[in-house]
């Protein structure tokens, strides 16, 4: 055993080479050059005085001697990383590290922890709440959640939402459906702007919200500026103006009443971004990262029912 550990980084060369049947496809796995893999599996059969691959211009075949030693590595390197997972989590605990864009994280993720916690009292639940692009690939984060373009799923992305963006406000400030309850009276409350938070082109704005309905001679620069849309909510929920904001934020206070879309349903224009989660590539999911994807699809499903409600008028929200 001791013999073997001193060839440990040659053994899981070969075990990913043997299994993926390439030294790129091993190098990508491991995070090395496909030569760097090459050249810990020539050590390895340099030591042992033979050669464990017949090699093809199709990729790798390992020898028969390699074959039957392959089963007891790759259940040996599973149990390997059992072993670390278990030293580096909390005692007692399920640890997993996500990223998430701050506003996302205090007004949709965080009213929904408790449900995560009731399926998992131990879960220890690390999350990022910063705009920085989290490093999956390099192990940083377990799972991030972005706003982006959409795009299909795979294995290890998948769409949680597409979104809407439109004016909301308290019933205080402009009820919905009240009277002067159209676009340019709306545009003469206090506006609150959204500013730094993405440099993105497409993103909707107040002018490109008022292009969008003929109003583009809309004098449109009065109003606080805030660096991200989860205070321009917290700042409309305190009565201080209207807030253009995705419909993700703010569907929860739509349906208690807390807010209101002035304007109806009509006033919500479809985003040019979606809720996306990224799960890092791994062979062996946590049981926390299986419970949180569980948590977090239940969850987004439940929104999506709602949204989609709103938008096509059947949410009591709506019409308030």
């Amino acid at each position: 055993m001791t013999r073997s550990l001193k060839h440990l980084n040659a053994l899981h060369a070969f075990e990913a080479a043997a299994r993926l049947g390439t030294f790129t496809r091993a190098g990508k796995e491991l995070g090395v050059t496909p030569a760097a893999v090459g050249q810990q599996v020539r050590i390895l059969e340099g030591y042992l005085g033979k050669k464990l691959f017949q090699r093809s211009s199709s990729g790798l075949t390992p020898t028969s001697a390699a074959a039957r030693a392959l089963g007891d590595l790759h259940s040996g390197f599973q149990r390997l990383d059992a072993g670390f997972k278990c030293l580096e989590g909390p005692a007692g605990g399920d640890h997993l590290a996500v990223s998430v864009a701050p506003a996302l994280a205090w007004k949709w993720i965080a009213p929904r922890m408790p449900r995560l916690y009731e399926r998992s009292p131990q879960i220890d639940l690390r999350m990022d709440a910063s705009p920085r692009l989290a490093d999956i690939a390099g192990g940083e984060f377990d799972i991030a959640i972005r706003y982006d373009r959409p795009t299909a799923d795979s294995p290890f992305s998948v769409l949680l939402f597409r979104d809407y963006t439109l004016p909301v406000c308290t019933p205080d400030l402009c009820p919905a459906g009240g009277a002067g309850a159209h676009e340019r009276a709306l545009l003469e409350l206090p506006l609150l702007h959204i500013e730094g938070e993405t440099t993105e082109g497409d993103a909707v704005t107040w002018h490109g919200w008022a292009k969008r309905f003929g109003l583009a001679d809309a004098k449109l620069e009065h109003g606080a500026r805030y660096p991200q849309s989860a205070m321009a909510v917290q700042a409309a929920l305190d009565g201080q103006g209207v807030a253009l904001s995705g419909l993700v934020l703010v569907i929860d206070d739509l349906l208690s009443g807390r807010l209101v879309a002035p304007l109806g349903p009509t006033s919500a224009l479809r985003a040019p971004y979606a809720y996306r989660m990224v799960i890092a590539p791994a062979r062996h999911a946590t049981s926390a990262q299986s419970t949180f994807v569980r948590w977090i699809k239940d969850e987004a499903r439940k929104s999506r029912k709602a949204m989609n409600d709103f938008v096509s008028g059947r949410s009591a929200a709506s019409s308030a």
